[in-house]
């Protein structure tokens, strides 16, 4: 999983038990282990709730979902 084009940018991540997380992708690894800043979480269709800095297994991730990057942010994400 290549994630280098979207590191610091917003992203949300399914996990195997349902639950949808959104954060700033801050790091990852070669495991799919992520850390995700500001992080939200949902659960179906329960409220949202704020959980602030977490670690996401990478055996945990069904997928990471990226909003549309453009070609500037991607040139800024790589010089940062």
């Amino acid at each position: 999983m290549d994630l280098l084009p979207v590191l610091r940018s917003q992203v949300h991540v399914q996990t195997t038990d349902g639950r949808l997380l959104a954060g700033k992708l801050l790091a990852f690894d070669a495991h799919s282990n992520l850390l995700l800043s500001h992080c939200t979480e949902r659960r179906g269709e329960s409220a949202k709730r704020y959980l602030g800095m977490v670690l996401v297994r990478g055996e945990h991730v069904l997928a990471v979902i990226t909003p549309r990057i453009t070609e500037t942010e991607q040139k800024t994400a790589a010089s940062e």
